[in-house]
């Protein structure tokens, strides 16, 4: 401590100016962008710097909490580098560190082409000290117009002097709560101040303690407390810290901020010598000039560091945020305060020695009560000012000078403000300021400190442009014409927003390069709100994006109800439909079938699918406003004729009557008339020959439809028998093809037999058709005796009759003998070889068999009676 304690006395004690060396500068990187559209590529250019040793290039998104790997590394002598991994409306966050053998620089830019910024802007609340709510009731009804019109929503709550830190704490926590969009908070007076930490950030010793720390206010869910420090070293009592003295023991933020914060505060600021109501009035006036273009400045920055510490670079809060902005040939060195009065500057920065009325060097309480200085956007720096809840604050005093509209404390740490390059307003630089982790230069000291604060409106823009003014609208029928008068800064036409007055938010319906605009079609007796806003396409330092203007607004109250609804009559008989309109409004029309368009006459006829059973039939009704479409679905019976049953009448046999044709039922539309081929016009057709009949039924509704039926009579059923003879111990068989009748046959015998195994006898073809027709027919089975058997006189057989046995008797050599009944069926057999065989037949049953002798080579057959 006592080190550091030496050091910063030398600091903030005195300034040096060096005029060979501008260390800060030296400190910075000085980007620049240059950018195409097709191909899009952005191209960050450099300043020559004869000690450096390398160049590294980092890209990120804005949203992105690191940096990552470098994407490029070049060499000492380089001075560019192109990014061909871009498109155009979106932006990309560079950051060009350049080592060297004397300091280590770092530049910022947000580069874009073409971007363009969200529309909306976040929701703000603005609480103010109620004693001005009644005495500058105009001047804040014309910022929350001027808010509303550059699309932020507005909450506005006033706050009595009676509540403390706490309580308007609470108030913030239940907005945030209450709108969970809430992002932003200007407070308006002096609403009471939160002090935190133990901490000297200026380096005096008599300086450590509770700073004003507005970022409790910021912080919705960190967690602070009152119970640790114990500090009384501080010689003001402000800044003294004990516990639970309602000061916070935090030097450092405890979690990222959630809200954006700022705070116009003219309070014990008697420097001034008036009321701080009529400072108020004045700062809420040319805060109102400004942000609608009518106090311009010009578009560069002067930086005034007098202390040009090599190890802080304190006014790289200067170079690195105003170099991306206006280009280095815009940004000068010099004294501050001289050229604020002698030129105007759109951002400035001074640091010097100092004390809690002024920096040496730059400016004073007392001469910012009588000078005024032509810049907007200042920051300062140096020793006590930084502590600004005291009476003649510095910080306080210097949104009082001319057309000053905010500041901050900006050397410890480091603040970053190129984000403001493509349209981001100086509340959300300050937000990632101080929530910044490593990702932007901070300095020595300060990081994340509490102390970190803004002086002044938190929603300015670097480059607002003039609106377009005296917006009329005028109602003729259905359409709302709008004009207005232009804006000098309109070089790329109009944007035009419209809402309801019971809505909270704008929505952008179209852009325009005229100054007048046709809407239509407005719903009956809702108040419309228009807002018109001129656009310009913002060419800087660090590429370009769409920059809007504030709005001009006009509202509109529809009376007529030009919108069409659809409405038709639908019936139907069978598939055809009669459609009749029913929408009185005036419009043109179509009648949908199934999604094809079928007709458009107030009265229609639709024929539908008849087949289909189904369909849908919608109404297209296009008036002024509006297309609309009704659709109905009908289910419906088809009138076409269809056949359910008919009946031919079954003639199944040659010689039966013949057929009839009888239609037993038929759909369709009734009642119906015939038409058979045959001039017929009954229903059914009796007693037809063969042939084939068509008949035309018609509908009711004159639909008709053709059936064919064919009449054939069958012929008589016929077949032939071919009849295979019984030989000597093999049964006979027979062949029988059918024809006529009705297929398949079923043949059968009496007696029945297989066709294939029939002893000699008489038998009995019968052929029966598929309907019952029956052919009979009688053939006989016989006894093959060729002229190969034996001769009668060669074999002898005998007892004739017979009751026990059998002799057989040959002049040849008997080889085999069978005995078979009269059906052909075998009962004995036997083999041998010789003249005479007695053969046993007393078991046979009484009647007639037949001997089957085989002698030599040849058959006899022989019969016997067995008794």
């Amino acid at each position: 401590m006592r080190k550091f304690y030496l050091v910063t006395m030398i600091l903030f004690s005195s300034f040096i100016w060096l005029k060979a060396q501008n260390w800060s500068l030296e400190a910075t990187v000085s980007l620049r962008v240059l950018v195409k559209e097709n191909p899009a590529s952005i191209t960050l250019r450099w300043d020559y710097y004869p000690n450096a040793t390398r160049y590294f290039v980092y890209r990120k998104t804005k949203e992105a909490k690191s940096w990552g790997s470098f994407i490029a590394n070049y060499p000492s002598d380089s001075l560019s580098f192109t990014d061909r991994n871009v498109e155009v409306g979106k932006t990309y966050e560079y950051r060009v560190s350049r080592t060297s053998s004397s300091i280590t620089a770092n530049g910022y830019v947000l580069a874009g082409i073409k971007y363009v910024p969200p529309i909306y802007k976040p929701k703000i609340a603005v609480f103010v000290e109620s004693k001005f709510s009644t005495v500058l009731k105009n001047e804040i009804n014309q910022l929350v117009d001027d808010l509303e019109n550059e699309n932020w929503t507005v909450l506005v709550r006033d706050i009595p002097n009676a509540i403390d830190v706490k309580g308007t704490k609470a108030l913030i926590t239940g907005l945030v709560k209450l709108h969970p969009s809430l992002k932003t908070i200007l407070l308006l007076g002096h609403i009471d101040v939160p002090y935190s930490g133990n901490y000297a950030y200026d380096g005096h010793p008599d300086h450590q303690g509770a700073w004003p720390a507005d970022s409790y206010y910021a912080d919705i869910d960190g967690i602070w407390t009152d119970t640790a420090v114990n500090n009384t070293v501080a010689s003001r009592a402000e800044n003294k810290n004990i516990p639970n003295d309602g000061k916070f023991d935090n030097s450092s933020i405890p979690s990222d901020l959630e809200l954006e914060i700022g705070r116009v505060d003219f309070s014990n600021l008697p420097v001034f010598g008036v009321s701080d109501t009529v400072m108020m009035k004045r700062y809420l006036n040319k805060n109102h000039l400004f942000r609608t273009g009518q106090i311009r400045s010009m578009r560069r920055a002067m930086v005034q560091d007098n202390f040009n510490f090599q190890n802080e670079g304190f006014g790289q809060s200067g170079y690195q945020s105003f170099i991306p902005l206006f280009n280095s040939d815009n940004v000068f060195s010099g004294a501050f305060r001289d050229s604020l009065l002698t030129g105007s500057y759109l951002c400035s920065f001074g640091a010097g020695g100092g004390n809690y009325e002024g920096a040496a060097g730059i400016s004073s309480s007392g001469l910012m009560a009588t000078d005024s200085l032509q810049t907007v956007f200042t920051f300062l720096f140096g020793s006590y000012f930084g502590d600004w809840d005291i009476q003649n604050a510095f910080m306080r005093s210097a949104l009082g000078s001319g057309t000053v509209l905010t500041t901050a404390w900006a050397g410890r740490p480091a603040m970053h403000l190129h984000q403001m390059s493509m349209g981001d307003h100086i509340g959300s630089s300050m937000w990632i300021t101080s929530n910044n982790v490593g990702i932007y230069t901070a300095g020595l000291v300060g990081a994340r400190g509490t102390h970190i604060a803004l002086m002044g409106d938190p929603t300015l823009v670097l480059f607002p442009i003039k609106p377009p003014s005296s917006l009329s609208i005028n109602k003729f029928g259905h359409l709302v014409n709008l004009n207005w008068s232009t804006s000098s800064d309109a070089t790329e036409g109009y944007v035009v927003y419209r809402k309801k007055a019971t809505d909270t938010i704008y929505s952008q319906i179209a852009i325009v390069d005229t100054n007048y605009f046709q809407d239509k079609c407005l719903t009956k007796d809702i108040l419309y709100e228009y807002m018109v806003k001129a656009r310009k396409l913002e060419k800087n330092a660090s590429g370009s994006f769409y920059n809007v203007s504030p709005g001009v607004k006009d509202d509109v109250l529809s009376t007529i109800d030009y919108f069409v609804q659809s409405d038709f009559e639908l019936t139907n008989d069978h598939e055809f439909a009669i459609v009749r309109n029913n929408v009185t409004k005036e419009s043109s029309l179509e009648w949908v079938l199934n999604q094809k368009v079928v007709g458009s006459d107030t009265l229609q006829q639709i024929a539908m699918p008849c087949r289909d059973g189904k369909s849908t039939i919608c109404q297209v009704t296009t008036g002024y406003c509006n297309i609309d479409t009704l659709c109905k679905t009908l289910n419906y019976a088809c009138s076409i004729p269809t056949l359910v049953s008919h009946r031919i009448t079954n003639v199944k046999c040659a010689g039966d009557p013949p057929a009839s044709i009888f239609l037993d039922s038929i759909a369709g539309a009734a009642t119906f008339k015939f038409l058979w081929n045959t001039g017929a016009t009954t229903k059914d057709l009796i007693n037809v020959p063969d042939g084939s009949y068509d008949v035309t039924v018609r509908s009711r509704l004159n639909t008709s439809d053709k059936f064919t039926f064919q009449v054939k009579h069958p012929t008589e059923v016929q077949f032939s028998v071919s009849v295979t003879d019984a030989k000597p111990g093999q049964n006979g068989s027979v062949n029988i093809q059918a024809s006529g009748g009705t297929p398949p046959y079923k043949i059968t015998l009496d007696p029945q037999r297989p066709l294939n195994d029939l002893p000699v006898g008489n038998y009995v073809a019968i052929v029966t058709d598929a309907n019952g027709c029956i052919k009979m027919q009688s053939f006989e089975v016989k006894l093959n005796t060729a002229t190969f058997y034996l001769s009668e006189n060669e074999v002898n057989i005998y007892p004739q009759p017979t009751a026990d046995f059998l002799i057989v008797k040959s002049n040849h050599p008997i080889v085999q003998v069978r005995i078979v009944n009269l059906e052909g069926k075998e009962l004995r057999k036997s083999n041998f070889h010789q003249n005479e065989l007695k053969m046993e037949v007393k078991d046979l049953t009484s009647g007639w068999y037949v001997v089957h002798i085989l002698s030599g080579q040849k058959w006899i057959q022989r019969k016997f009676e067995k008794i």
